[in-house]
């Protein structure tokens, strides 16, 4: 149409997306059959957005979320938050900084791509990191490409859930995940208990192995 698209960002306080167009100018047998459409203003500014972040209740499993989007965030911790704790950063390094505060996920849910350290980055760290590499990782981008999935899953990420997505499966795919780091870790347990049965017999009645 002749027309072209510039944008103007600054950080912390948004973009804004200006669409230019040729002028129009009416022939003769041409005329103007509707009003101008309205100018609509901003639904919601982000800053007014609420992120849950940090509330810790016992008992319940422990969820980080990796996500530049404010919005998804606002979405998805909403929503999982009635259920599990949930915690936040906007890019792998405040992640890592995160984790490093002393809290251990019981799953992970990343984007891919972000700014100043993306999801991939971010999960190299994670997966060559003994304190963190048993966390289940999950991808959840808008990089729908097969081959972007083939690299997300041959890194070893547990699954990898293209945007946009249903609330629902996410929901029972990390119901699905925890369940199955529960039933491992009993099977675990269960298996160095009877290597250690088989090895020095079994406990006294106050724990003690003779």
């Amino acid at each position: 149409l002749g027309g072209k698209i510039t944008i103007e960002s600054e950080i912390g306080r948004g973009c804004t997306f200006i669409v230019q167009m040729k002028q129009h100018i009416l022939k003769e047998n041409e005329k103007i059959t509707k009003p101008a459409a309205p100018v609509s203003g901003p639904k919601y500014h982000y800053n007014d957005i609420s992120l849950n972040n940090g509330q810790i209740i016992p008992g319940r499993k422990n969820i980080l979320i990796v996500e530049d989007n404010r919005e998804l965030l606002s979405f998805l911790t909403a929503n999982l938050c009635e259920k599990y704790n949930t915690f936040f950063a906007f890019h792998g390094k405040l992640a890592l900084e995160k984790l490093n505060q002393g809290i251990k996920p019981d799953i992970i849910i990343s984007d891919i791509m972000m700014d100043e350290m993306d999801g991939y980055e971010f999960y190299k760290h994670i997966i060559v990191d003994e304190r963190y590499n048993d966390i289940p990782f999950l991808f959840l981008t808008a990089k729908t490409s097969f081959s972007e999935k083939l690299k997300g899953l041959s890194m070893g990420a547990i699954d990898y859930i293209c945007k946009p997505f249903k609330q629902k499966e996410l929901e029972l795919k990390i119901k699905s995940i925890l369940a199955y780091s529960k039933r491992i870790k009993i099977t675990t347990i269960n298996e160095m208990r009877k290597k250690i049965s088989l090895t020095f017999g079994k406990p006294d009645e106050e724990g003690i192995f003779e």
